[in-house]
Protein backbone atom coordinates (compact mmCIF):
# COMPACT_ATOMS: atom_id res chain seq x y z
CA UNK A 1 0.00 0.00 0.00
CA UNK A 2 1.14 3.56 -0.72
CA UNK A 3 -0.21 6.42 1.36
CA UNK A 4 -0.38 10.00 0.03
CA UNK A 5 -0.92 13.14 2.10
CA UNK A 6 -1.66 16.63 0.82
CA UNK A 7 -2.01 19.48 3.32
CA UNK A 8 -0.21 22.40 1.68
CA UNK A 9 -3.42 24.13 0.57
CA UNK A 10 -6.75 24.66 2.40
CA UNK A 11 -7.78 21.15 1.31
CA UNK A 12 -6.87 18.24 3.60
CA UNK A 13 -6.56 15.22 1.31
CA UNK A 14 -5.49 11.64 2.01
CA UNK A 15 -5.32 8.82 -0.54
CA UNK A 16 -4.36 5.16 -0.41
CA UNK A 17 -3.14 3.13 -3.39
CA UNK A 18 -3.11 -0.65 -3.67
CA UNK A 19 -0.54 -1.56 -6.37
CA UNK A 20 -1.89 -5.12 -6.59
CA UNK A 21 -5.37 -4.02 -7.65
CA UNK A 22 -4.45 -0.55 -8.99
CA UNK A 23 -7.20 0.86 -6.75
CA UNK A 24 -6.98 4.38 -5.33
CA UNK A 25 -9.32 5.65 -2.63
CA UNK A 26 -9.31 9.23 -1.40
CA UNK A 27 -10.88 11.28 1.37
CA UNK A 28 -10.78 15.07 1.48
CA UNK A 29 -12.17 17.98 3.46
CA UNK A 30 -11.72 21.71 3.69
CA UNK A 31 -12.56 24.41 6.16
CA UNK A 32 -11.01 25.73 9.32
CA UNK A 33 -9.17 23.05 11.30
CA UNK A 34 -9.61 20.36 8.64
CA UNK A 35 -5.94 19.37 8.66
CA UNK A 36 -5.74 18.91 12.42
CA UNK A 37 -9.09 17.15 12.83
CA UNK A 38 -9.29 15.04 9.68
CA UNK A 39 -5.80 13.92 8.64
CA UNK A 40 -5.27 11.01 11.04
CA UNK A 41 -8.95 10.06 10.91
CA UNK A 42 -8.80 9.79 7.12
CA UNK A 43 -5.63 7.67 7.28
CA UNK A 44 -7.17 5.14 9.67
CA UNK A 45 -10.49 5.08 7.79
CA UNK A 46 -8.84 4.40 4.44
CA UNK A 47 -6.64 1.65 5.85
CA UNK A 48 -9.68 0.00 7.44
CA UNK A 49 -11.79 0.30 4.28
CA UNK A 50 -9.05 -1.33 2.20
CA UNK A 51 -8.41 -4.06 4.76
CA UNK A 52 -4.90 -2.86 5.58
CA UNK A 53 -2.92 -1.45 8.49
CA UNK A 54 0.19 0.66 9.02
CA UNK A 55 2.52 -2.31 8.60
CA UNK A 56 1.25 -2.75 5.03
CA UNK A 57 2.55 0.66 3.93
CA UNK A 58 5.34 0.39 1.34
CA UNK A 59 5.81 4.16 1.02
CA UNK A 60 4.37 7.55 1.94
CA UNK A 61 4.02 10.32 -0.67
CA UNK A 62 3.69 13.93 0.44
CA UNK A 63 3.85 17.42 -1.02
CA UNK A 64 6.28 19.50 1.02
CA UNK A 65 5.30 23.06 0.12
CA UNK A 66 5.56 25.91 -0.22
CA UNK A 67 2.16 26.40 1.30
CA UNK A 68 0.21 26.42 4.54
CA UNK A 69 2.53 26.45 7.55
CA UNK A 70 -0.04 24.73 9.76
CA UNK A 71 -1.07 22.11 7.21
CA UNK A 72 2.50 21.18 6.27
CA UNK A 73 3.56 20.98 9.91
CA UNK A 74 0.67 18.63 10.71
CA UNK A 75 1.52 16.35 7.76
CA UNK A 76 5.19 16.29 8.74
CA UNK A 77 4.36 15.33 12.31
CA UNK A 78 1.93 12.64 11.16
CA UNK A 79 4.48 11.11 8.80
CA UNK A 80 7.18 11.01 11.46
CA UNK A 81 4.75 9.35 13.82
CA UNK A 82 3.70 6.75 11.24
CA UNK A 83 7.25 6.02 10.15
CA UNK A 84 8.75 5.92 13.65
CA UNK A 85 10.41 2.55 14.15
CA UNK A 86 9.36 1.43 10.68
CA UNK A 87 11.40 1.35 7.48
CA UNK A 88 8.88 3.25 5.33
CA UNK A 89 10.43 5.30 2.50
CA UNK A 90 9.02 8.77 1.89
CA UNK A 91 8.73 10.44 -1.51
CA UNK A 92 8.36 14.22 -1.62
CA UNK A 93 7.13 16.69 -4.22
CA UNK A 94 7.15 20.47 -4.22
CA UNK A 95 3.52 21.57 -4.14
CA UNK A 96 3.96 23.96 -7.07
CA UNK A 97 5.30 21.08 -9.16
CA UNK A 98 2.51 18.73 -8.13
CA UNK A 99 -0.16 21.29 -8.93
CA UNK A 100 1.28 22.09 -12.37
CA UNK A 101 1.68 18.40 -13.22
CA UNK A 102 -2.08 18.18 -13.72
CA UNK A 103 -1.29 19.47 -17.22
CA UNK A 104 -0.05 16.00 -18.17
CA UNK A 105 -3.38 14.28 -17.49
CA UNK A 106 -5.06 16.94 -19.64
CA UNK A 107 -2.71 16.26 -22.55
CA UNK A 108 -1.29 19.78 -22.52
CA UNK A 109 2.20 20.64 -23.72
CA UNK A 110 4.40 23.70 -23.47
CA UNK A 111 5.20 25.93 -20.51
CA UNK A 112 3.25 25.22 -17.33
CA UNK A 113 3.13 27.43 -14.24
CA UNK A 114 2.15 26.35 -10.75
CA UNK A 115 1.19 29.32 -8.55
CA UNK A 116 0.15 29.29 -4.90
CA UNK A 117 -1.19 32.18 -2.88
CA UNK A 118 1.61 33.49 -0.64
CA UNK A 119 -0.58 36.26 0.79
CA UNK A 120 0.30 39.95 0.91
CA UNK A 121 1.10 40.85 -2.74
CA UNK A 122 3.05 37.68 -3.56
CA UNK A 123 2.70 34.25 -5.14
CA UNK A 124 4.78 31.09 -4.87
CA UNK A 125 5.71 30.03 -8.39
CA UNK A 126 7.40 27.24 -10.32
CA UNK A 127 7.72 26.86 -14.08
CA UNK A 128 7.68 23.47 -15.82
CA UNK A 129 7.80 22.39 -19.45
CA UNK A 130 5.76 19.43 -20.66
CA UNK A 131 6.40 17.64 -23.95
CA UNK A 132 5.01 14.22 -24.89
CA UNK A 133 3.94 13.69 -21.29
CA UNK A 134 7.44 14.28 -19.94
CA UNK A 135 7.83 16.98 -17.28
CA UNK A 136 10.96 19.11 -17.07
CA UNK A 137 11.43 21.50 -14.16
CA UNK A 138 12.55 24.85 -15.59
CA UNK A 139 12.80 26.62 -12.24
CA UNK A 140 12.66 25.81 -8.55
CA UNK A 141 9.86 27.19 -6.36
CA UNK A 142 10.31 30.88 -5.68
CA UNK A 143 8.28 33.75 -4.27
CA UNK A 144 7.47 36.68 -6.55
CA UNK A 145 5.56 39.91 -6.32
CA UNK A 146 2.48 39.35 -8.47
CA UNK A 147 3.24 42.21 -10.83
CA UNK A 148 6.82 41.01 -11.39
CA UNK A 149 5.69 37.44 -12.04
CA UNK A 150 3.13 38.46 -14.66
CA UNK A 151 5.39 40.88 -16.49
CA UNK A 152 8.60 38.85 -16.56
CA UNK A 153 7.75 35.15 -16.41
CA UNK A 154 4.28 34.31 -17.75
CA UNK A 155 3.58 34.48 -21.50
CA UNK A 156 0.11 34.59 -23.05
CA UNK A 157 0.24 31.02 -24.35
CA UNK A 158 1.49 29.42 -21.12
CA UNK A 159 -0.75 27.16 -19.03
CA UNK A 160 -1.65 28.17 -15.47
CA UNK A 161 -2.55 26.05 -12.43
CA UNK A 162 -2.84 26.68 -8.72
CA UNK A 163 -4.53 28.44 -5.83
CA UNK A 164 -2.87 31.74 -6.75
CA UNK A 165 -4.80 32.16 -10.00
CA UNK A 166 -7.60 34.09 -8.32
CA UNK A 167 -5.10 36.84 -7.62
CA UNK A 168 -3.89 37.22 -11.19
CA UNK A 169 -5.70 40.07 -12.90
CA UNK A 170 -4.09 39.72 -16.33
CA UNK A 171 -5.70 36.50 -17.61
CA UNK A 172 -8.63 38.06 -19.50
CA UNK A 173 -6.91 37.75 -22.89
CA UNK A 174 -4.72 34.81 -21.94
CA UNK A 175 -4.56 32.19 -24.71
CA UNK A 176 -3.16 29.30 -22.66
CA UNK A 177 -5.11 26.91 -20.44
CA UNK A 178 -6.23 28.34 -17.11
CA UNK A 179 -7.31 25.82 -14.48
CA UNK A 180 -10.89 26.26 -13.32
CA UNK A 181 -11.83 26.52 -9.65
CA UNK A 182 -12.07 22.79 -8.94
CA UNK A 183 -8.63 22.10 -10.51
CA UNK A 184 -6.62 24.70 -8.62
CA UNK A 185 -5.99 22.65 -5.49
CA UNK A 186 -3.63 19.70 -5.34
CA UNK A 187 -5.05 16.41 -4.05
CA UNK A 188 -3.43 13.32 -2.57
CA UNK A 189 -4.91 11.29 -5.42
CA UNK A 190 -3.11 13.53 -7.89
CA UNK A 191 0.15 12.89 -6.03
CA UNK A 192 -0.32 9.17 -6.51
CA UNK A 193 -1.09 9.64 -10.21
CA UNK A 194 2.08 11.71 -10.48
CA UNK A 195 4.36 9.17 -8.83
CA UNK A 196 2.89 6.40 -10.97
CA UNK A 197 3.68 8.43 -14.09
CA UNK A 198 7.17 9.39 -12.93
CA UNK A 199 8.05 5.79 -12.08
CA UNK A 200 6.74 4.24 -15.29
CA UNK A 201 10.12 3.58 -16.94
CA UNK A 202 11.89 2.39 -13.79
CA UNK A 203 8.99 0.65 -12.11
CA UNK A 204 7.24 1.80 -8.94
CA UNK A 205 9.16 -0.29 -6.40
CA UNK A 206 12.57 0.52 -7.89
CA UNK A 207 11.64 4.21 -8.11
CA UNK A 208 10.67 4.31 -4.45
CA UNK A 209 13.81 2.45 -3.44
CA UNK A 210 16.04 4.90 -5.31
CA UNK A 211 14.41 8.20 -4.35
CA UNK A 212 12.75 7.46 -1.01
CA UNK A 213 14.09 9.17 2.10
CA UNK A 214 13.56 8.34 5.77
CA UNK A 215 11.53 10.38 8.23
CA UNK A 216 14.62 12.01 9.74
CA UNK A 217 15.45 13.53 6.34
CA UNK A 218 11.99 15.00 5.79
CA UNK A 219 12.13 18.79 5.44
CA UNK A 220 9.08 20.90 4.78
CA UNK A 221 9.27 24.02 2.63
CA UNK A 222 7.00 26.27 4.66
CA UNK A 223 8.01 29.55 3.06
CA UNK A 224 10.42 31.08 0.56
CA UNK A 225 10.81 34.44 2.28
Amino acid sequence: MILALETATPICSVALFNPKTNEIQEKRADGRGAHSTKLLVFIHELLAEMGANITDLAAIIVSIGPGSFTGLRIASSAIKGLAFGRNIPILTYNTTYAIASAAVSLGLSGNIHGVIDARRTHLYHQKLHVEDGIITQCTQPKIYAIEELVKQHVNLGDHLFGTGLARLNSTTNHSGFIANDDMREISAKQLLTLVKADSKEMGLIAYIAELGINANELKILYSLD
